[in-house]
């Protein structure tokens, strides 16, 4: 992921970030929650500043992984990131499951069958 190039409208400033061909700026990456917005407070000059920041989330370092080179990551990195991704989609899947009144228990079964398989044809 590399910041191409920025411009300016009459409100904002963007950074234009590139990955793989294709262009966001950094809100839309904020709005698909791939990365995650923070002001942070300093001073400069005896003045106060506010930074705005952007770090990936969790999905955001799920998508870096897919598109980094295999050497740029060691191997906990990947099972640490593999981890929270996996966090995060049964999270949301459980509200999900909850909304559609779809049983928890259903939900383990299924996890169960498909772990069993370890990437065996049915």
């Amino acid at each position: 992921m590399t910041i191409k190039n920025t411009f300016k409208d009459a409100k904002n400033e963007f950074d234009i970030v590139s990955l793989r061909g294709f262009s966001f700026t950094q809100t839309e990456l904020t709005n698909l929650r791939i990365f995650e917005e923070k002001m942070e407070k300093t001073m400069q000059n005896e003045h106060v500043v506010w930074v705005k920041t952007y770090r990936l989330s969790d999905s955001g370092k799920w998508f870096a992984m897919l598109l980094a080179e295999e050497k740029d990551l060691s191997k906990k990195e990947k099972a640490e990131i593999l981890q929270n991704i996996f966090r995060t989609y049964i999270k949301s899947l459980k509200e999900l499951s909850e909304k559609l009144n779809v049983k928890e228990e259903t939900l383990k079964e299924i996890f169960e069958e498909e772990m069993k398989y370890k990437g065996k044809k049915r």
